[in-house]
Formats: structure tokens, C-alpha cells, sequence
């Protein structure tokens, strides 16, 4: 975990820390019915955007081939729009792995270090979730949810911040101390 920044990134502030962009191709289990971002996907609680990422990560394997660092990164963020052999140096350099290192993303111990590396080049050097949620989202990866509610969410305020408990049952509740 990293110290908190002035102002979030984009990726933060979206509960989406891997950036991933919206596609018809995907409707993710928790997200933002009134996301206002036109580009990339937001949702409802970190959680959701966490097993988002790991999700894609695993289907980026299994769909595409994408059993190294450097053709994860590659698909993840291509030459076109980014500095791809940059992001896939600091993820190699993050993990351990090499770049070209044949990694199985079904595996938490590869899947883990790497979706720690993107999410803190996403997020201009921050990588803020415990680890005890980055556990539960990829527990959470495996596991088939049914839609959320569309409608506008209902947020209520906590003593632990605000929360869309009403409109959104299916909101996994975090490992205590988080």
C-alpha cells in the first residue's frame, strides 16, 4: 500500500484501478448504473472493480494467450495508446517474474504480485488496497454473480463511509479491519 495522494487518479476515483474500458462485450457484475465516465467502466465499491481486473486478467489468458507479463501487458495496454515496453519492464521489475516468463494466472501467487504491479502503474505509483481485498476479489473472480440492480443507487451514510446498501444486496461485506 502506498501513502494517499492529493487528488486520485482517474482509475481510483472510478473504483477501477486496472482502467478497464467500457465494452458492450462486457457487463461486470457491479457496476456503475450512473457512471459518468464515457470511456472507462465505474463501480459501485473497490471490490467490484478488483474482481473486475483479475477476471479480465484470467479471460486474457485463457482467450488470448496471454501467459507472460509481456503479452498480458501487450493486450492490457497496447503500443497505440501507451508505453507499453515501460509498463512491462515496472510490472517485471515489481514482481519478479520475467517478462517473458511463462506465468498461470489461475495460480494466486502469479496472479496476485501482478495484479498489485498494474494496479500501481495504473494509478501513477499508488497501489492502495490491503491485501485482504485483493484476496477476497480474486476469490471473488471464480465466482458467478447474478446482475445487480439498474436502477439509481441509494447511497447511506456509515460510520464507515457511504454505502449503496439498499439498491446493491449483493455488496460482499469486507474481512473485518478493513
Amino acid at each position: 500500500m502506498t501513502e494517499p495522494m492529493a487528488r486520485p487518479t482517474r482509475g481510483l476515483r472510478n473504483r477501477n484501478p486496472l482502467n478497464i474500458r467500457i465494452s458492450n462485450e462486457n457487463q461486470w457484475v457491479g457496476e456503475d448504473p450512473n457512471n459518468p465516465d464515457k470511456a472507462f467502466e465505474r463501480f459501485v465499491d473497490d471490490i467490484w472493480g478488483l474482481r473486475a481486473g483479475a477476471r479480465l486478467m484470467r479471460n486474457h489468458q485463457r482467450r488470448r494467450g496471454a501467459n507472460t507479463i509481456a503479452r498480458l501487458i501487450s493486450i492490457w495496454a497496447p503500443p497505440n495508446e501507451n508505453d507499453t515496453a515501460d509498463y512491462i519492464a515496472h510490472v517485471a521489475e515489481r514482481t519478479g517474474f520475467g517478462a517473458d516468463e511463462s506465468l498461470d494466472l489461475r495460480r494466486r501467487e502469479h496472479l496476485t504480485p501482478v495484479l498489485k504491479a498494474m494496479i500501481m502503474h495504473e494509478n501513477a505509483g499508488h497501489q492502495p488496497y490491503s491485501d485482504e481485498l485483493i484476496d477476497s476479489a480474486i476469490d471473488m473472480a471464480d465466482q458467478e454473480f447474478p446482475p445487480l440492480p439498474r436502477e439509481r443507487p441509494v447511497s447511506l451514510r456509515t460510520p464507515l463511509g457511504l454505502t449503496d446498501v439498499k439498491s446493491n444486496p449483493f455488496r460482499p461485506v469486507p474481512p473485518r479491519g478493513l
